[in-house]
């Protein structure tokens, strides 16, 4: 399977934040995190794992950003959604990894294929890759990271782990 993902900020930070970002590398068979994502995660505070990551083995993956689709800029999403979404919309065959809700409602209208960090974490733990869905998700919480308690129980229940709420 060719797996060509484009990567936003959050999923960068917060997989970063709990020791996870490798996770992207071993998934995706071609990864891509435009400059505008760079740059935001650049922005953010110096120890930042996700900042450090980008700056030394991450930036391999940086690429230049497409321009942007008039279809994505009508939405006035943020730089990092937009570029990651109007690569997106240019080539089908790309998957857009990011959390933002008005980014992915914008991708359901460009009929842009979508994984957020909690989907990462859910095929990892189905290919093996990762032990437990829960103890990520709980780890994810901790640094900041917030879903719904619906979702909660839907990724713990599509790993096949018992929720135990």
């Amino acid at each position: 399977m060719d797996r060509r993902w484009v990567c936003n900020s959050s999923p960068l930070i917060v997989l970063g934040k709990v020791g996870l970002i490798e996770l992207l590398l071993r998934m995706a068979d071609h990864l891509r995190i435009p400059v505008s994502v760079a740059e935001e995660v650049a922005a953010g505070p110096v120890t930042d794992p996700g900042r450090q990551w980008l700056a030394r083995a991450g930036r391999r993956w940086v690429a230049p950003d497409a321009d942007a689709d008039p279809a994505v800029a009508a939405w006035d999403l943020g730089g990092g959604e937009t570029a990651v979404l109007s690569l997106c919309s240019l080539d089908k065959g790309l998957v857009a990894v990011l959390d933002d809700l008005a980014a992915r409602r914008c991708a359901r209208m460009l009929q842009v294929r979508v994984i957020g960090t909690v989907g990462v974490l859910v095929l990892a733990k189905s290919e093996g890759l990762l032990d437990s869905v829960s103890r990520a998700i709980t780890d994810l919480e901790r640094v900041g990271f917030r879903l719904s308690d619906e979702l909660r129980r839907a990724a713990i229940a599509r790993a096949g782990e018992f929720n135990l709420d």
